[in-house]
């Protein structure tokens, strides 16, 4: 499974409350986050099904503005592996 979405966050500049943000007092931050994932037991014909599920996924997140500033954006971008179980 393959998912992609962009996101924008704004918010009101506030010199006490975003002192230590790179931009100086800006929360805004803009960019994509894309997702693989594989969910080995998602259909009836799969060994354990229904009474396991499982999911594994890779998640990035790039940055095009990051604290109000598109200087060093790019240093934020993450990559996040994650797995999960239930049963």
């Amino acid at each position: 499974m393959l998912t992609g979405q962009y996101f924008d966050i704004s918010g009101s500049s506030d010199a006490v409350a975003y002192a230590g943000l790179a931009s100086g007092f800006s929360p805004n931050s803009n960019g994509f986050i894309g997702e693989l994932a594989y969910i080995p037991f998602g259909a009836s014909q799969a060994p354990g099904w229904p009474w396991l599920n499982a999911r594994v996924g890779l998640q990035y997140t790039y940055y095009n503005k990051f604290d109000g500033t598109t200087v060093g954006a790019h240093q934020n971008n993450t990559l996040f592996l994650h797995a999960w179980f239930a049963m």
